[in-house]
């Protein structure tokens, strides 16, 4: 018995949305930049958005690893950078001193580690400060 599978080429174009905010509203007409979280590694090119109303969206077509920040000059060290997974799905992104993701499985995934490694880096600091002083 001979089986023959054909399959249609996945349609990557726009497969994934974000939608984003911003929480200070100094950003109002300002850019957002998305770009692969390692350019050296892609030809895939940074996407920028405008900042509207306090929202921003755009579609990626590639599957991968991308960084969403403000364009350098425009809040930079204020605004945190946050990761996000461009995979089939609406994705949201919320920026501000402490910027989340979430929407899709892997972004779902991705927040909670976030939230958890947070959590840990806060605990531990708290320990080594109280180390430092008891050791003074």
């Amino acid at each position: 018995m001979m089986m023959i599978i054909a399959c249609q080429p996945q349609q990557r174009t726009g497969s994934c949305r974000v939608y984003g905010s911003v929480s200070d509203s100094t950003m109002e007409g300002q850019r957002i930049v998305i770009e692969p979280l390692d350019m050296s590694k892609t030809s895939v090119k940074s996407d920028t958005v405008l900042v509207k109303d306090g929202k921003f969206e755009t579609s990626l077509d590639s599957v991968m690893i991308y960084k969403v920040m403000p364009a350098e000059g425009t809040l930079y060290s204020v605004l945190q950078p946050v990761i996000i997974v461009a995979e089939p799905g609406n994705v949201w992104v919320k920026l501000g001193v402490d910027s989340h993701s979430g929407g899709t499985a892997q972004n779902d995934t991705l927040e909670q580690w976030k939230i958890l490694t947070e959590a840990h880096s806060h605990v531990y600091n708290q320990l080594r400060a109280k180390a430092s002083m008891a050791s003074e």
